[in-house]
């Protein structure tokens, strides 16, 4: 990557600049906006297809074909206004920016300095001094040693760096490398920092009396509440220092869109920090109030607040628009609003299962939305007052949607329970027969019965007829046969009876036949699977 050696390289035409050829508009916050023919300086002409560059004091990146590099001489010979204030100012320029390089190194390590004597001379003896249990001083604290030991190692980097030359010191690129894990970092410590200031507030006469032996001035509990803010103090200064070194840094120079760049995602960081805190303020709010309408059961026993947010909720179905304060539990979403007399009132309550999640385009009406839809709520539509709040419930209504629906797949599937006691495997084949192959399926059940299985007598027409005398000749009867070869048998087989019994025998008939007529006639579900009728 081309570096330039150092200022003085600028003076002596060090300097690069490209013309653009055609007219640029950025779309992202780090891309630099031109219009044809306007003269850039460039900053790291790199290779890979886009330059960086300043224009009108603004940094950016941009498609390196849409303009020609000048060449050193015709740079010289037709200097545009930033680089004619470049070359007048950069005296100046090099000594405010080592004073300013200076500031945030020195003031880094006074803040560092202040965080260690804090957590020396109170923290420390606190933990000995029997006035909250290990849990409560362990949220006390929070995570207000990793903190500390954050800033050292970055006040370590930051020193090595101020002591380069102002060519290659790098100040607004150390910041950004630093950025995600002083993001995490300070999400943590914004998240507990209410229930810190909560504990000051119920051991308020005895903390009180602790650091003031200890050194502290009166009111001793204002002191620990000063000190355990100072991370927020701290953080909002952070682009107010970046600004002023962007205002001493040269156009040219390599550290400049960084610097930019720098500043914006400082700011993004401490309002996301200030916006957590005050979230987790209102969750404890929350669930130490009495809600009215409410008459679930304790809103600790919901569990874990996974999420929090004060939003505004758009009803398409109503056409209305209210604000809320919603609440993430492991499986449900409960709402919430504030009354009048800031008093809290039960809204409704969501559950995650089968919870459908989208987010939406930013419209006039609405922007950061979320589109919320399930089978048992009516299509509500959630906009929060920053895209990271969106990103975070979106996030995590997804994950849990996931879970559940690989839930659903783990679990098998019950097995269908039939009337028969038959394996599956001759159920299957046996199904298939109705009362129209009697004979068939009666050779299915013999088979049943040679493996062993107890099962009883398949239900046949000739059920509804009458037993037949018990006679030796009967007993050896063959079930499968014919019910119009037993009647023959039968017949043949019976003694001749008189003209009175042969007219009742006919009637009989007659009854049986329409009996036989109506179960013909009904729908056909005398199958394996009926035996036990």
């Amino acid at each position: 990557m081309p570096v330039l050696a150092s200022l003085s390289e600028s003076m002596e035409g060090g300097i690069r600049s490209a013309r653009a050829k055609y007219a640029f508009k950025a779309t992202n916050n780090d891309e630099l906006s031109f219009q044809k023919g306007d003269t850039i300086t460039l900053t790291q002409p790199i290779d890979g297809g886009w330059w960086e560059g300043t224009l009108s004091g603004k940094t950016g990146w941009f498609p390196s074909n849409y303009v020609i590099e000048l060449q050193t001489d015709e740079s010289a010979l037709s200097p545009s206004s930033n680089q004619i204030n470049s070359l007048t100012d950069i005296p100046v320029k090099e000594q405010h920016h080592l004073l300013v390089t200076k500031h945030i190194v020195e003031s880094e390590g006074e803040y560092v300095t202040e965080l260690q004597n804090f957590i020396k001379q109170y923290l420390k003896p606190l933990q000995s001094a029997d006035i909250m249990t290990s849990h409560e001083y362990s949220t006390f604290c929070g995570n207000l040693t990793d903190l500390v030991s954050f800033h050292q190692r970055f006040l370590t980097s930051l020193t090595d760096c101020g002591r380069l030359s102002v060519a290659q010191q790098k100040i607004g690129g150390l910041f950004l490398s630093h950025a995600s894990q002083l993001q995490s970092i300070y999400h943590s410590y914004a998240s507990n920092h209410p229930l810190c200031v909560s504990l000051v507030s119920q051991y308020k006469e005895k903390l009180s009396s602790f650091v003031e032996s200890h050194g502290a001035t009166t009111p001793g509990h204002q002191v620990l509440i000063s000190h355990f803010s100072a991370p927020f103090r701290r953080l909002d200064k952070y682009p107010a220092l970046l600004k002023e070194l962007e205002r001493h840094i040269d156009d040219a120079h390599i550290d400049r869109g960084d610097t930019q760049r720098a500043i914006h995602v400082y700011r993004e960081l401490h309002a996301v920090a200030v916006d957590t805190r005050k979230d987790k303020e209102m969750e404890l709010e929350v669930l130490s109030a009495d809600i009215k309408s409410w008459e679930g059961e304790d809103l600790p026993s919901l569990g874990d607040v996974k999420l929090s947010a004060h939003v505004k909720i758009h009803s398409e179905e109503n056409s209305t628009t209210s604000d809320r304060i919603i609440l993430m539990f492991p499986a449900c979403i409960l709402m919430v609003s504030v009354s009048t007399r800031q008093s809290y009132c039960y809204q409704g309550k969501l559950m995650l299962g089968g919870l459908k999640v989208k987010q939406l385009e930013d419209t006039d009406n609405y922007s950061n939305a979320l589109q919320l839809s399930g089978t048992m709520i009516e299509e509500l539509i959630i906009a929060f007052n920053s895209k990271s709040k969106q990103l975070s419930w979106f996030d995590y209504i997804t994950k849990i949607s996931s879970q559940q629906n690989e839930e659903v797949e783990i679990v098998s599937k019950p097995k269908s329970v039939t009337s028969s006691t038959m394996p599956p495997q001759v159920t299957s084949k046996a199904r298939v027969q109705t009362i129209s192959n009697s004979a068939k399926t009666a050779q299915v059940i013999d088979s049943y019965d040679r493996l062993g299985f107890n099962s009883p007598k398949i239900w046949s027409l000739s059920c509804l007829r009458p037993l037949p005398p018990s006679r030796p000749q009967f007993l050896s009867r063959d079930d499968t046969k014919s019910p119009k070869l037993q009647r023959k048998a039968s017949t043949l087989g019976r003694r001749k009876n008189s003209v009175d019994d042969s007219k009742v025998l006919q009637e009989d008939a007659k009854i049986l036949k329409v009996i036989e007529c109506y179960c013909t006639s009904a729908r056909t579900r005398h199958t394996v699977n009926s035996c036990k009728l």
